[in-house]
């Protein structure tokens, strides 16, 4: 095992001991035990709804179990509370950035532990000072006098990390750290965690991602239906034994099979010399009816400004972006208006609206010209639960907040809003961050099945098995620039790397 063991007797980061929670009509969690070494990555592992939330508001104190108990380093958590849980060295990194963006790196760093003076002052050089010298024990190419604003999301990230340790963690809760992030991003967070192991800073990683558990953690639990179903040494099992034991069933990771197409694969958008400067360099490119076309690329590559071009929501410094029919597609222009739906990566941020309806987040691109019909709820509620249904959303009551739904059904939910604005484009950026395994697999074949219909459908996708699954036609960009094209049935991650990474930026070349 790669983590570091304490020396003489082991001494436990976290003990979760026979722990149960229950909530009205649902339970969540039952007798279930979890244990993590200090220096250790122990993966919490389940897919959405098996208790992996609610073990981690008990773990850092948001939540009081109504049976079992916590320990942190050898001392029970008591009372339940998130200051208890800090004073103990839990320290959690949230799936939502917590950045204050109009303060400094440093006043972030430190925003739980301000330097202060004799009189209570609080002194910016002793910030600064302080803050630098955390993210240079942490390995991170930062500048602690730097605006908030200025951090891409994975420097934000980086930095809520820096702010999490800066008090000494024993525990560092991260939950689905890496959901917004490009693979190069990835590997500097995980350079970071490899730092907090060799210092004995034990990690509790949540993520859907395998390949990151196979990568990062020494051990993982897995979650199903609120209890506990094994716990792994990961250098021991495999990601098909890890998968059997979160769904009971075995769930394929191969190209999923195709029904048929348009005989006739009309062009559905057409992209001639666009760019936006300075990430996206011009890019000539058509996509069709029935076809799904992913685009991917490392960070910074261009490929979430393209999709902004594709959808409306940017407006093309020079050239032109065109839908079928001729009409122009720019950033004044409606996406529901020009045929064409857009799925942000920030589904929580920008593509919700989460204490809303479910019903109000679903008709939200009918509601221009609609407005007489929107007066009638009961009209309201009939379109909405149609619309829902060809989306693929399990609801059972629309009425509720949208923020009470799984990932995978935010997501549909998404998805059904253009579905029911009749989009004949649908763009969606990183369309599965977030959501668990099975889920993925019914949003891939939701998508092929619209392509089925003649949609057509263009994914911005960070991950190479689930571009592999799901494309049609790969587009690889580079330095803001097309480096290849590889058709779906010949793309492999192998493959796709190798553009990525090793060609030069020629524009348009054909692997």
């Amino acid at each position: 095992m790669r983590a570091q063991q304490a020396t003489g007797a082991a001494r436990w980061a976290l003990q979760v001991e026979r722990v149960s929670k229950s909530f009205p009509g649902v339970r969540a969690l039952h007798d279930v035990t979890l244990a993590v070494r200090p220096g250790e990555v122990h993966a919490l592992l389940g897919e959405n709804g098996a208790g992996k939330s609610t073990l981690i508001k008990i773990v850092t104190g948001a939540e009081r179990p109504d049976a079992g108990s916590v320990l942190v380093g050898g001392a029970p958590l008591h009372p339940y509370s998130p200051r208890a849980a800090q004073r103990l060295g839990v320290r959690v990194l949230h799936q939502e950035r917590q950045i204050a963006p109009d303060l400094s790196v440093a006043q972030n760093v430190l925003l739980d532990n301000l330097p202060r003076g004799r009189l209570g002052l609080v002194s910016q050089r002793s910030i600064v000072s302080r803050a630098q010298a955390e993210l240079d024990r942490l390995g991170l190419d930062l500048d602690a006098r730097a605006p908030a604003t200025s951090l891409s999301p994975a420097e934000q990230q980086l930095v809520e990390l820096a702010r999490a340790v800066s008090r000494q963690a024993s525990l560092v809760v991260m939950d689905e750290p890496t959901a917004s992030l490009r693979r190069d991003e990835v590997r500097t967070l995980f350079e970071v965690i490899g730092n907090l192991r060799s210092t004995g800073t034990a990690v509790l990683y949540i993520s859907h991602h395998l390949h990151e558990v196979f990568e990062i953690a020494d051990t993982a639990t897995v979650l199903r239906n609120g209890e506990r179903v094994g716990e792994l040494v990961v250098a021991e099992t495999t990601q098909e034994e890890i998968v059997t034991l979160m769904f009971d069933r075995d769930v394929a990771h191969t190209r999923l099979p195709r029904r048929p197409r348009p005989a006739e694969q009309t062009v559905a958008l057409s992209l001639r010399g666009a760019c936006a400067p300075p990430r996206l360099q011009p890019v000539d490119l058509d996509v069709r009816h029935g076809e799904v076309l992913a685009l991917c690329g490392t960070a910074d590559s261009g490929t979430s400004e393209l999709a902004e071009l594709m959808a409306g929501v940017r407006a093309p410094a020079a050239g032109s972006v065109t839908v079928a029919g001729g009409s122009a597609v720019g950033r004044r222009t409606r996406a529901a208006g020009s045929g064409i739906g857009f799925v942000p990566a920030d589904r929580k941020g920008s593509g919700l609206l989460l204490e809303r309806a479910i019903t109000e987040n679903v008709v939200l691109g009918r509601l221009r010209g609609h407005a007489r019909w929107w007066h009638w709820p009961a009209a309201v509620l009939r379109t909405a639960r149609r619309a829902l249904r060809r989306g693929g959303v399990r609801v059972d009551d629309p009425r509720r907040a949208v923020s009470t739904l799984s990932g995978g059904n935010q997501q549909r939910v998404v998805i059904a809003r253009w579905l029911l604005a009749d989009s004949g484009v649908l763009v969606l950026d990183q369309p599965t961050a977030g959501v668990d395994i099975a889920a993925k697999f019914e949003i891939y074949q939701q998508l092929l099945d619209l392509t089925a219909e003649g949609l057509a459908v263009v994914v911005v996708s960070s991950d190479y098995e689930e571009i592999c699954c799901l494309a049609d036609r790969v587009v690889v960009l580079r330095d803001g620039a097309v480096v290849g094209e590889v058709p779906g049935d010949g793309a492999t991650p192998e493959r796709l790397y190798q553009l990525e990474i090793n060609m030069q930026s020629t524009g348009g070349v054909r692997a």
